[in-house]
């Protein structure tokens, strides 16, 4: 990945556009390996984030930033979603709206607390999973249980709390075809055909 200066441009639209979506393409474990391995970069600050650094992961693109750094970034003019009239005024404003340095997904409140990447358990610095090298690095350790991306799947996430999108729904169900006079048992994630009724 490419550094990122903040309020600087670092290249042309395409070739951020690029560089954006490499990490929303990543699958959960290979953010997992990332962050175990200490080779995953913030974009803000270009430096490793390490398993005892305080972090934020954007909900949108998956990208995983040192809290300090997104901090900083939030409350920069480059962030902006409404730019203010006077800088100072909105760098005192955590609710001004600020912008992900890497997907430029809105978001309205600059995040102050270190949380697992399930959102449900605030981390404390030196906490399980800093030094517990069995638990994926910035997670409560505890089942993910979010929704999956998939509007039809009403099973939530059984894996460990973990970074990036969550898997594939692995359960199975009895899918009947569009005229209702056969079924066949397909995993739930992929319970989404819309084609007229065919065979296999």
């Amino acid at each position: 990945d490419s550094c990122i200066v903040i309020g600087e441009a670092s290249g042309s639209p395409a070739q951020e556009a690029s560089k954006d979506t490499d990490h929303r393409q990543c699958t959960w474990d290979e953010i997992i390996d990332e962050l175990c391995s200490e080779s995953c970069e913030c974009m803000v600050c270009c430096d490793v984030v390490r398993r005892t650094d305080r972090v934020w992961s954007c909900n949108e693109c998956f990208r995983i930033f040192h809290l300090r750094c997104i901090q900083k970034w939030g409350r920069s003019e480059s962030a902006r979603v409404q730019p203010l009239p006077d800088a100072a005024v909105a760098a005192l404003d955590p609710t001004a709206g600020w912008r992900c340095p890497s997907c430029r997904t809105d978001h309205q409140h600059i995040p102050t607390n270190y949380w697992c990447f399930c959102g449900r358990v605030e981390l404390k610095t030196g906490q399980r999973g800093q030094h517990d090298y069995s638990i994926t690095p910035h997670s409560c350790g505890e089942i993910c249980g979010k929704r999956r991306s998939q509007e039809h799947c009403s099973h939530r996430c059984n894996q460990l709390c973990h970074p990036g999108p969550c898997p594939p729904c692995p359960a199975t169900m009895q899918l009947a075809c569009g005229c209702g006079r056969t079924k066949q048992t397909v995993r739930c994630s992929q319970a989404s055909c819309i084609e007229l009724c065919h065979p296999g």
